[in-house]
């Protein structure tokens, strides 16, 4: 089986050895088939050499590894995947656009584990379309600053060919843990699908501004959307078997019934209350009161 091709873009000499010495050392079915830390370098050894994985810092010594991207999608060079490699205070914006199209980055210093694993977790999209689109729509985020974060990104591993689908955030009615799953994330999308992800609820927490994007928790292991939130009660009867409890719930679209927990039941009910007010506040701007002499 003949090897998979790396290139590392990177212009820190020290760093170029520590990555080179994680692939040498962990990654057997991998050749690096160069090194530099220049961008048109790297687009010129890119089409010589056609690597199937791209290990970027995002900042180089002329320009960005986006502008190798760019460079390579109009030259259509789209048969690659990519790990960033940036540093903790570098381009913010630019890593909150990586996390949200669901890429992979590696923050500095390395950490060889850390590395290692995702450089097994790239290796599997390599050749795949979604990670062109994955990369397109990090393209238009970066390179547009009008553009928002507007996608939810999940790994769907229900079928043998797993994919990557966009969703916007109002398809999500709820998702939860698997039960005896490691850690795998059920989707519940409002056209009815169920999507399960090998991502944990806690991956996609780092990844995402739930708040931000309108997903309560409201257990360890289950996150609803405030959008499909039909009904909430602070004391329902749960018919379970031949024995009846009360506790905190939502029913969801579809009258889903899900039990908040009570580690979670004051602060859900403050955020609901507090999205209650906020709703009627804007109603009352739209319609104000006006009195008649």
């Amino acid at each position: 089986m003949s090897k998979i091709k790396c290139l590392i873009v990177e212009d820190m000499p020290d760093i170029q050895e520590t990555i080179k010495n994680i692939v040498l050392k962990y990654h057997p079915n991998i050749e690096i088939v160069g090194v530099t830390g220049f961008a048109d370098e790297a687009i010129e050894m890119i089409k010589l050499k056609r690597p199937q994985l791209l290990l970027m810092d995002i900042e180089l010594h002329d320009k960005t590894s986006f502008d190798i991207l760019t460079d390579l999608r109009e030259q259509r060079l789209t048969h690659y995947s990519v790990i960033f490699i940036t540093s903790h205070f570098q381009y913010n914006y630019a890593k909150e656009a990586i996390t949200y199209t669901n890429l992979e980055y590696v923050e500095k210093p390395i950490d060889k584990n850390i590395l290692s694993r995702t450089i097994n977790e790239a290796v599997k999209n390599i050749g795949r379309n979604t990670q062109k689109e994955q990369i397109e729509h990090l393209l238009e985020v970066v390179l547009n600053s009008n553009t928002e974060f507007n996608k939810i990104v999940i790994n769907d591993a229900s079928s043998i060919t797993s994919k990557t689908i966009f969703f916007d955030p109002e398809d999500i009615i709820y998702f939860q843990t698997e039960k005896d799953s490691n850690g795998w994330t059920q989707w519940h999308i409002n056209d009815g699908r169920t999507i399960r992800s090998n991502k944990s609820i806690k991956e996609y927490e780092s990844r995402l501004n739930f708040e931000k994007v309108g997903f309560f928790r409201i257990d360890q292991s289950t996150v609803i959307n405030k959008r499909h939130l039909k009904e909430y009660h602070k004391n329902y009867k749960f018919d379970e078997g031949h024995k009846s409890q009360r506790g905190a719930c939502v029913i969801m679209k579809g009258d889903k019934i899900l039990k908040v927990s009570k580690r979670y039941k004051t602060s859900f009910f403050e955020k609901v209350s507090e999205n209650k007010l906020n709703w009627i506040q804007n109603i009352l701007k739209k319609f104000p009161y006006t009195s008649q002499k």
